[in-house]
């Protein structure tokens, strides 16, 4: 289960949660990013369809759908790859307040 590490532990339990929130909120916010990238660069080609060929605008796309669609994937694989990798590690310690 995503962000939910089985344990007895509650403060562990709760670090757990906290990262997997705030990694979370990172990788949406970095999505919406790319979002808004995406909608700018297609803007842009737009407004330069009355200046240039068909031909040139197609060169100048760098930032297709697919692309877009790629980054997007790449983002959310990392992010919880990130989380994961946080999960793993959590499990190999004993936190212990003063």
């Amino acid at each position: 289960m995503k962000g939910k590490m089985f344990t007895s532990d509650p403060l562990k339990a709760y670090i757990v949660f906290q990262h997997h929130r705030n990694t979370t909120n990172l990788y949406k916010a970095h999505l919406s990013i790319i979002r808004d990238i995406y909608e700018d660069h297609a803007l842009m080609l737009k407004k330069l369809e009355q200046y240039l060929p068909q031909e040139a605008l197609g060169n100048i796309d760098h930032l297709t759908e697919e692309k877009y669609n790629y980054i997007r994937k790449k983002t959310l694989d990392l992010g919880n790859e990130a989380i994961r990798d946080f999960e793993a590690n959590m499990e190999k310690v004993n936190i212990i307040l003063k």
